[in-house]
């Protein structure tokens, strides 16, 4: 056969031929090292007409670019995906999350491309566009991503453009951030130049906290066009022109605010403008508008001229004036300006009796009801009165004709006349008459508090101070004394005041013990109430018994006798009492009989402290005696006192408490002697505590130690437990009672027995 090897196809050089048609769109780039036959082969592949089956090539890596990576909101963006090679023709589309958002795309040459243009939103913000590209090569989508920065637009804005503001007050320029951040700064100008706001401390805000600026203590100089700047690091945005307009502060003064005119006389009340410029002129009188069209002797008032002018000046002309200015929103007004005309001088009193307190303040009114009055006297009883050497005493001037009284004293009774002159007449008012009243000081009882049955005593009750003169009545309960009650008044003239003397003399009886007798004082003039002292009554009867002594402080085992002593009568019974209890008197107790009416107690024990009273009896009235304490002193106790008590019978075979006792076991380890798996050595102090009220005692020392071996022990070991001893522990015994052993031992316990109580 004839090998046509040689004019076969080689398939490799079928497929360079191939790529290279396809890569380097037919134009061949063979080299001298292919050889004859490639070439040859080429040629053919490419000049002669033949059905080459199309490769299938995967795509390539996509491309993403943006118009824009900072994108405002409202902006449109456009973001372009690449994607070269690839056979079939890839798709290119983009996503939003699983979403999509252009599927259109195009191919020119090798390169397929998807191009997607939209409007930012606030939705963009934080949003991530995917670009994915496939073609039914690859097993999963080629994708790559982009994240577009969405911002709002920097918006700055001045809701007011015009101010008006005041000289030495405060102002504050509005500017207000309305979109976007101002994360690079708030700059303020004037009139182009920027605010040194470090360098003027009247200025503050300015700042992306508070774009505001505020201008304190603000002056002339500080009116011009104002603009607000914001920038947020991309682009800077200002306000409209702020403009501040300043107006000196309205002032208004009056240089005069009194005026005394006489009557049909003429005067001008001076009002002047001193700062600022008014827009109108308002006078008042006495809070009412001055109207000047309907009073034809009124002028002035104006804007040119603000004065007040009046003619013919009337006493109904009189008051209180104050002018006023205003300036647009602001209104000033002066001082007020009193207006006085004088008129023919004429003084009155308009009171004539004063019936004052002594002690207190009175006011003896003197009133210049018209005309001026350039000096003023008084006079007492047709005297002169020194008012200046008089330190209770003031007032009596032009400025106040009146006369005040203090600390008003029966001796400042009499008649009183106010003189006052204008240097040319005097006028006197009506006569003044002035009568202090005293209220008498609390009465004084005196007497006897004790009497005996029958017999006649005598009460004195003493009222004084009083003027004009009191009364005074004496009584028993609500049963008034008549004729075992006299009385004496008197005028004592060194004080200006009444003393009223009761005594009472009278017999009381036994119905009247315990009862009060009372003084009561009247004095309409000054009281509204009785006045009224007291006294306690006590009527004894004729039998009486008396405890000499009240306190005794034996000591313990001593013998005492409480003293009882009959003063008086012939008592039928003795009995005492202990503690409000009826005391029987036998055993150690003693007397407390007619012939024998003390207590005699021998042996004295604490038992025995307490309160005592001796009672006794006539068959008619009980009485008794005052209370007596016995305080017994406590006899010292000894130890040797103590432990003899307690073991007096004691028995240590029996149980403190039967049939249980409570017992408390502890282990105190002070020292490991041996510890293997077998054994266990160590030293500790074994306590054991209970309580047994046999060995309780109620006084003396705290506590006391006895020999464990004369008490009652609990017998209470630890399992498997080898007590060794070396000499006997003392137990420790309270008061109350409560034993505690605690001996030191060395325990020997073998391994694997569980320790238990027992």
């Amino acid at each position: 056969m004839e090998d046509n090897s040689k004019n076969k196809i080689d398939p490799s050089a079928r497929r360079d031929c191939n790529n290279k048609s396809k890569h380097l769109s037919l134009k061949m780039d063979l080299k001298p090292y292919h050889g004859v036959n490639k070439l040859l082969i080429c040629l053919i592949l490419l000049l002669v007409p033949t059905v080459v089956a199309q490769s299938r090539v995967p795509p390539g890596e996509p491309v993403i670019t943006a118009s824009k990576n900072r994108v405002a909101i409202g902006e449109t963006v456009t973001l372009t995906c690449n994607s070269t090679l690839g056979s079939p023709v890839p798709s290119v589309r983009w996503f939003r999350g699983e979403k999509v958002k252009s599927s259109i795309y195009s191919t020119v040459g090798s390169t397929t491309t998807n191009t997607y243009t939209f409007t930012a939103t606030e939705d963009d913000m934080f949003a991530v566009y995917e670009c994915r590209v496939d073609n039914d090569v690859i097993q999963s989508p080629l994708t790559s991503t982009i994240y577009i920065t969405i911002y709002k637009p920097l918006v700055v804005n001045a809701p007011k453009t015009f101010y008006t503001a005041l000289t030495s007050t405060i102002v504050k320029l509005i500017c207000i951030v309305t979109s976007g951040t101002a994360i690079k700064g708030i700059n303020w100008y004037k009139g182009g130049r920027l605010l040194p706001f470090a360098s003027n401390n009247r200025l503050s805000g300015g700042n992306i906290n508070n774009p505001n600026l505020t201008i304190t203590n603000v002056q002339l100089t500080d009116a011009g066009e104002y603009v607000c700047s914001a920038t947020d690091g991309q682009v800077t945005k200002s306000t409209k022109n702020i403009v501040l307009s300043l107006q000196v502060p309205l002032e208004i003064n009056a240089p005069l605010t009194f005026y005394a005119p006489q009557t049909s006389t003429s005067v001008a009340l001076t009002c002047r403008v001193t700062s600022g410029t008014a827009d109108r002129i308002d006078w008042y009188k006495d809070n009412q508008q001055v109207n000047f069209a309907l009073n034809n002797r009124f002028s002035g008032g104006s804007v040119q001229n603000p004065s007040l002018f009046i003619r013919n000046v009337q006493l109904s002309d009189g008051g209180q004036y104050v002018c006023s200015a205003t300036a647009g929103t602001v209104t000033k007004r002066t001082s007020i300006i009193r207006l006085s005309p004088e008129v023919p001088l004429a003084v009155n009193a308009p009171m004539t009796f004063y019936s004052p307190m002594t002690s207190t303040s009175v006011t003896l009114a003197c009133r210049i009801t018209s005309g001026t009055a350039t000096e003023i006297k008084w006079y007492k009883d047709d005297q002169p009165l020194l008012i200046a050497l008089t330190a209770r005493y003031s007032g009596g001037s032009v400025g106040t004709p009146s006369l005040f009284i203090s600390n008003v004293q029966l001796r400042d009774g009499g008649r009183y006349i106010c003189s006052a002159t204008d240097g040319s007449v005097t006028r006197n008012t009506s006569m003044i008459t002035l009568s202090p009243k005293a209220t008498p000081s609390q009465p004084i009882l005196v007497g006897p508090q004790s009497v005996a049955a029958g017999s006649s005593g005598t009460w004195t009750c003493t009222s004084s101070g009083a003027f004009p003169a009191q009364t005074l009545a004496m009584r028993i309960g609500n049963q008034l004394f008549n004729n075992e009650l006299s009385t004496n008044s008197l005028f004592e003239s060194f004080a200006g005041t009444y003393r009223v003397v009761g005594r009472l003399t009278w017999a009381p009886s036994m119905g009247h013990n315990g009862q009060i007798i009372y003084c009561d004082v009247f004095h309409p003039q000054t009281l509204n109430n009785k006045q009224t002292s007291s006294l306690q009554l006590t009527v004894r009867s004729s039998l009486s018994v008396t405890a000499p002594n009240t306190f005794y402080n034996p000591a313990e085992t001593e013998t005492v006798t409480l003293a009882c002593i009959v003063t008086a009568g012939n008592p039928t019974e003795i009995t005492w009492k202990m503690n409000n209890n009826p005391l029987t008197i036998s055993g150690k107790m003693s007397g407390g009989t007619i012939s024998n009416p003390a207590l005699r107690i021998s042996n004295v024990a604490m038992s025995d402290a307490g309160n005592y009273i001796c009672e006794a009896t006539d068959g008619n009235v009980n009485v008794r005696a005052e209370t007596i304490r016995l305080s017994p002193v406590a006899r010292p106790v000894s130890e040797f006192d103590i432990i003899t008590d307690i073991l007096d019978g004691y028995n240590k075979l029996v149980r403190p408490i039967d049939p249980v006792v409570k017992v408390t076991h502890s282990l105190i380890p002070k020292e490991m002697v041996e510890f293997d798996y077998k054994i266990l050595v160590f030293k500790a102090f074994q306590c054991i505590s209970w309580n047994d009220p046999r060995l309780s005692w109620p006084r003396g020392q705290p506590r006391v130690s006895l020999p464990s071996s004369i008490i009652w022990l609990p017998d209470i070991v630890m399992l498997g437990q080898k007590l060794m001893m070396d000499f006997e522990d003392k137990a420790i015994i309270t008061k109350a009672g409560d034993v505690t052993y605690c001996p030191y031992l060395e325990m020997i316990s073998k391994i694997g027995i569980v320790p238990r109580m027992i």
